[in-house]
């Protein structure tokens, strides 16, 4: 069913600065979860915002030799996010808990290539979320 009208607002609801956004288009440095929060990737620390009290809170920042995140992800809970890095590995993180709980290295082709984008598989096993697709590309 499609709708007759649109709302197409007039105003800006709020703004970001966000000063370490990389210009790379291939990069996945934003996610909105089911819970409302977007993640923001800023070379190597990822900040949440919360559209529902708008609050903002730095979450992680990941060790200089594994960054900059090239990649983050929300599973379908809205509790966990993936975290691709320049290293290929790929962090998984119970953001309720504040806890990394596994971390898997994604091999890749070629050394200049590294990890671009991550997207999660909408079933469960054994309690961790599957990666379902990974997308890697050149470094510039």
């Amino acid at each position: 069913m499609f709708c007759d009208k649109i709302l197409i607002l007039q105003t800006c609801e709020g703004t970001f600065d966000l000063p370490d956004l990389s210009d790379d288009f291939s990069l996945n440095l934003l996610d909105w979860g089911s819970r409302n929060v977007l993640s923001i990737a800023l070379d190597h620390t990822i900040y949440f915002w919360n559209a529902s009290d708008n609050s903002g809170s730095e979450f992680v920042t990941v060790y200089e030799e594994e960054g900059p995140v090239t990649s983050v992800c929300w599973a379908p809970d809205g509790r966990h996010i993936a975290v691709g890095l320049t290293n290929s590995y790929v962090q998984l993180w119970d953001t309720a808990a504040n806890k990394q709980v596994n971390t898997v290295c994604v091999l890749c082709i070629h050394h200049s290539e590294h990890l671009r984008c991550i997207v999660f598989k909408l079933e469960m096993v054994s309690n961790i979320f599957m990666f379902l697709w990974f997308h890697f590309g050149h470094c510039s």
